[in-house]
């Protein structure tokens, strides 16, 4: 990709399983970042939700545990959902 003078892309998502969060999925969304390969575990509804949860982080030089921080796993998913 950088051949093209392409730093920045989804190279893929995949669709790893279901998360315990009712009505999402676990996605692992591979993409080139400022010319960066990360790799981002994503819980989410569809594959355009997890582009969405991840996009926020591009480009603004932050690392991949960073994003996964900022993004949160299922247990701060389940908490931001809980009804109270």
């Amino acid at each position: 990709m950088t051949e093209k003078n392409i730093s920045t892309i989804m190279t893929s998502i995949i669709l790893k399983g279901t998360s315990k969060v009712k009505s999402h999925f676990i996605y692992e969304c591979t993409y080139l970042d400022e010319g960066v390969e990360k790799i981002v575990p994503v819980i989410a509804e569809d594959m355009c939700s997890a582009i969405a949860k991840i996009k926020p982080y591009v480009n603004q030089n932050i690392s991949e545990n960073k994003t996964l921080f900022f993004i949160g796993g299922e247990d701060s998913l389940i908490s931001r959902t809980r009804e109270n």
